[in-house]
């Protein structure tokens, strides 16, 4: 094998890019992703695909922007912007 195959390295595709409002979210709630959860009403594991997907599910931006005060268009910016 060659030394230039040997030194390859895979991309990294789990740094998934998250929008700037499910940051916000988050941090209006401490950081807390159960906290988040509980507000939305679903599981942290459901919060945490929002983070590996990058966007909030349509369904529960509404939700967030009522209670936390981050818009839409900031949540989900595919469906909202």
């Amino acid at each position: 094998m060659s030394e230039d195959k040997e030194k390859r390295i895979p991309p990294d595709h789990s740094e998934k890019k998250v929008s700037p409002g499910l940051e916000e979210a988050l941090s209006k709630v401490d950081g807390n992703k159960s906290r988040l959860a509980r507000l939305c009403g679903v599981t942290p594991q459901s919060v945490g695909e929002w983070f590996e997907k990058g966007i909030v599910p349509p369904r529960h931006a509404k939700k967030i922007e009522d209670c936390l005060g981050v818009k839409r268009r900031k949540l989900n910016p595919e469906v909202f912007g």
